[in-house]
């Protein structure tokens, strides 16, 4: 009797201390691409259009994507930022197959992000949920049955929470990298601005490379930029 009353009490002693760190799912924090707008390697201007660009640094990609940097970390992607600032009075175009970079698919770039499972965490909440029947049926102390349901509910209740949470950052990871990447087709307006990212595989990276831009209304009127990275290196 006196076993049973003290691991029912360490039992439950163990349950309590469970939330405050199995609940934590870590959060993700959109970082805007002003933070390094400063500070481009490459900056020329023609036409009144300026085109800026820089080949991340390891810092800089931490200060972008924090813990979730995952395998952008290595050196097997390489992140080009680029920036456009449209000061004439025409709108121009910019796609991405106009510049001599290939860059990675969104889906490719979330991939290597470093991001919760949630299925792991809803797998937790799915098989936790045991009846106290089926306790019964294996536990046959009646002191024991009440905080091994009790554990099973709040291990359970706990894994929905997290999965429910997972779910959100990893959208919100997917978003974020889906709002930064350089589209397949972008109109710079007059007066505007444009910034984005280009993730590229290491063996397609190279330092030198043009960046092509049209005016929308006449397409023979072409900006042509010869970027050389080759300094951030």
């Amino acid at each position: 009797m006196n076993y049973n009353k003290s691991f029912t009490g360490l039992f439950l002693a163990a349950l309590l201390s469970l939330p405050g760190c199995i609940l934590h799912v870590p959060s993700y924090q959109v970082q805007r691409l002003r933070l390094i707008r400063d500070d481009v390697t490459y900056n020329e201007t023609e036409k009144n259009v300026t085109l800026g660009a820089k080949l991340l640094t390891e810092e800089d990609k931490n200060d972008l994507f924090g813990e979730h940097i995952g395998a952008l970390e290595d050196n097997d992607c390489h992140i080009v930022y680029l920036s456009v600032h449209n000061l004439s009075d025409k709108s121009y175009v910019l796609t991405s197959g106009r510049i001599g970079l290939e860059q990675l698919a969104l889906r490719d770039v979330v991939k290597l992000m470093k991001k919760t499972s949630s299925i792991g965490r809803l797998s937790v909440w799915y098989f936790s949920s045991v009846p106290p029947a089926v306790v019964a049926s294996l536990v046959h102390d009646p002191l024991i049955i009440a905080p091994i349901s009790i554990g099973f509910g709040i291990t359970g209740i706990i894994g929905f929470v997290q999965g429910i949470k997972s779910i959100i950052m990893n959208g919100r990871v997917k978003k974020d990298i889906e709002e930064k990447i350089v589209p397949k087709k972008v109109i710079i307006k007059s007066g505007a601005r444009y910034d984005g990212l280009m993730f590229i595989e290491s063996s397609d990276y190279k330092s030198q490379f043009n960046v092509q831009l049209r005016e929308v209304d006449q397409r023979k009127n072409v900006i042509l930029f010869d970027v050389d990275l080759g300094k951030s290196e």
